[in-house]
């Protein structure tokens, strides 16, 4: 019965975020519903999107807390709670037996360097930031009320914090299965907008940025350069130096159905290559503004892609 409760509170929530409205009870972070959404739509079967991986613990996290471990890079000491405090007491002796002023201390102690942090909860400590290491660059940081650099690691399980009675496997299964039904997922091309991706090297993002996708060849018919399934432009992408992260590029450019073909007249007629996946060359430049997201992702993953092929 109470998984029951719990199934209904999870379609509900998704489902009015979806519907882009406002609810301050629901206790899922509606920015990052879109990224929930491109994750999703990359697979066909709840079964593929687990054996993939499952949704990534970035968007997870996001989703749960409202952040991730890269989000946070800089905090202010009086977010910080002590977990230990023994650790904490030994940094106040020695500033006592230093001979020095607070300030003239703390202004000794090198700043430049992150301090390892934990979101963290269990049943005698309250969920927030806690000092794991660096209590020194922690009490210098307080003295002189300067923001810290920090290492984070969430150590607070986003599921349970999403759903706290579903395990992993039900969890994602729901879920995926809730936007399969109720066509909450949009096909990659529908008839506003056509999704498509190019895989790239880290040198050519930020000019991709800055000027939009060029295709510096001359724009031939035969030279494909996005497709619709993220994969293909995962594979097609390269690191600028070994064991160095790719870059895959998701455009939104508009559609119109009526107008020759799909991606007109920014794209080629598309050649099909398999089911989920449409290969396009470029008519002409893809503007910057039609950038949806630009997807970092490790080496790791970019070799078992290229393993697998596309």
């Amino acid at each position: 019965m109470e998984k029951d409760k719990l199934k209904k509170f999870i379609k509900t929530t998704f489902r009015e975020f979806l519907n882009e409205s406002r609810n301050n009870e629901l206790k899922i972070h509606s920015e990052y519903i879109n990224d929930l959404k491109g994750e999703l739509s990359k697979f066909k079967t709840d079964e593929e999107l687990l054996r993939n991986g499952g949704i990534s613990i970035e968007t997870l996290d996001r989703l749960a807390h409202g952040f991730s471990e890269e989000d946070i890079k800089t905090i202010n000491p009086n977010d910080l709670k002590i977990k230990w405090k023994g650790d904490l007491e030994n940094v106040k002796y020695e500033i006592k037996q230093s001979g020095l002023t607070p300030k003239q201390w703390a202004s000794k102690i090198k700043l430049t360097e992150p301090i390892d942090v934990s979101y963290w909860e269990d049943n005698k400590y309250m969920r927030g930031f806690y000092i794991e290491d660096g209590h020194h660059r922690y009490m210098a940081a307080k003295i002189l009320n300067k923001p810290l650099n920090i290492n984070l690691e969430i150590k607070v399980n986003p599921i349970k914090t999403i759903a706290p009675n579903m395990g992993y496997d039900e969890l994602h299964r729901y879920i995926f299965n809730l936007y399969k039904t109720n066509n909450i997922i949009k096909e990659s091309i529908d008839n506003n907008t056509i999704k498509v991706y190019h895989g790239t090297k880290p040198k050519f993002v930020n000019d991709i940025k800055n000027h939009g996708l060029i295709d510096k060849s001359g724009y031939n018919q035969g030279w494909y350069m996005v497709s619709t399934d993220f994969e293909s432009a995962l594979f097609h992408a390269h690191p600028d130096n070994n064991n160095g992260d790719v870059y895959v590029i998701e455009f939104e450019i508009p559609n119109n159905k009526t107008d020759r073909w799909n991606g007109y007249p920014y794209l080629w007629k598309g050649q099909k290559m398999k089911d989920n996946s449409t290969w396009f060359a470029l008519m002409k430049q893809i503007p910057k503004e039609y950038i949806k997201k630009i997807h970092k992702i490790d080496y790791d993953k970019w070799i078992n892609q290229k393993n697998v092929g596309f």
